[in-house]
């Protein structure tokens, strides 16, 4: 178990570090590569650090942006992560970035259910090469346990968990809307990954998922897969999560 807590009181510090540790993945990446793929998750919690990434002097012309996860909904809906991201990353300087949508926003408008919208984002996804690997992902989570849209409550967690994979669709059961997103195997086969979590109740279930972990004797590991994907993400020895913390 890998886990490292970068705790801050406010937002604007932990935004400032992560942009940091961000900048140094890009720019690592680029040196090997001519693109490197940034993921991102959505929701408001993140926006503080949106707007210093779009700030940022980078190469965006050379960074791919793309989501860890998205709900079936067309631009117009209030629940799309995509629609946030292009009013508060992809701006500024980070306007030069290239957009890599997981949902196309013509077939989810046009759509009368979502779950045939996410089977067919995740077989998109996953045929896509500027989505095959990424040289950074940040993610959020839930005070379920949940991360990347990867619900233990929905009917396909178990494919989802073993699946090799990169994006699996989702229908959560606890949660509004068909999704499609990374898969556990993706996230592992990342190593590393940043965590972004603000406010005492996401601090409280990160806690409680690693004294979880530590309680679970090593010889049992599947007892851990109804507790979500962030238990096993910390559980896991070839992953280590960097979690960015504000208290506010």
């Amino acid at each position: 178990m890998t886990i490292q807590f970068h705790l801050f009181d406010e937002a604007a510090a932990a935004a400032q570090a992560l942009t940091e540790a961000v900048r140094a993945d890009l720019e690592h990446a680029l040196v090997n590569s001519p693109r490197a793929l940034l993921l991102v998750s959505g929701g408001r919690s993140p926006l503080p650090l949106f707007g210093l990434l779009a700030a940022q002097p980078w190469p965006w012309a050379q960074i791919d942006v793309s989501l860890v996860d998205e709900r079936c909904v067309p631009l117009t809906d209030a629940d799309s992560n995509s629609a946030l991201v292009a009013r508060h990353l992809l701006v500024n300087a980070a306007a030069a970035a290239r957009w890599v949508p997981l949902v196309d926003d013509t077939l989810a408008a046009a759509a009368t259910a979502e779950w045939p919208v996410a089977q067919q984002s995740a077989i998109t996804a996953n045929a896509n090469p500027v989505l095959a690997q990424a040289a950074v992902v940040i993610l959020g989570l839930g005070n379920d346990g949940h991360t990347a849209s990867l619900f233990a409550d929905a009917p396909q967690w178990n494919d989802a968990r073993q699946t090799s994979a990169r994006y699996v669709a989702l229908q959560p059961q606890a949660a509004a809307h068909a999704r499609v997103g990374l898969s556990l195997q993706a996230l592992i086969g990342q190593h590393h990954c940043y965590v972004w979590s603000s406010g005492a109740d996401k601090l409280a279930t990160l806690e409680r998922l690693v004294a979880l972990v530590q309680g679970t004797p090593d010889h049992l590991p599947d007892t851990l897969n109804d507790a979500g994907p962030l238990a096993l993400l910390i559980a896991h020895p070839k992953v280590i999560l960097h979690v960015f913390h504000s208290a506010c």
